[in-house]
């Protein structure tokens, strides 16, 4: 009997710090709510204030997706994963020290990820960074 009780009160326990996880994740700024957004639509960097684009659906962005496997980005046009059409939106200033440029290096693990918007034909990125989709969605490419 004592192991059954034992049992409910573990099980009670890792539900309740599952479901405090899970609230945490839908709350604005927690590294929970942080790394859902950045696993599920990518690295993202806000843009200088006054800077914005629209989407392909017309929303209005003030962060950007950025190439987080390109080598020695220097402004927010060079790392920004925006439609060619969207670029000229992007300021050409110079990166802010506090945004750190992650670029992945050839060395490591293969990276496979989609949901990323690119024009034009699709083309290697890396040895080990593979975009899967390639803007399978869009109609027109």
């Amino acid at each position: 009997m004592l192991s059954v009780i034992a049992w409910y009160y573990f099980s009670t326990f890792k539900i309740t710090g599952l479901i405090q996880r899970t609230l945490k994740a839908s709350q604005q700024g927690s590294d929970e709510f942080n790394a859902i957004e950045t696993l599920l639509k990518g690295l993202e960097i806000p843009l200088p204030e006054g800077y914005s684009f629209n989407d392909k659906d017309g929303t209005e962005r003030k962060h950007t997706r950025i190439q987080w496997w390109k080598k020695d980005a220097k402004t927010y046009r060079d790392y920004a994963q925006v439609l060619d059409n969207k670029l000229s939106n992007i300021p050409d200033m110079v990166l802010p020290d506090t945004v750190s440029n992650p670029e992945y290096s050839e060395t490591n693990k293969p990276v496979f990820f989609g949901h990323y918007w690119f024009s034009g034909k699709p083309e290697i990125i890396k040895t080990n960074v593979v975009c899967l989709d390639y803007s399978v969605a869009n109609k027109k490419n």
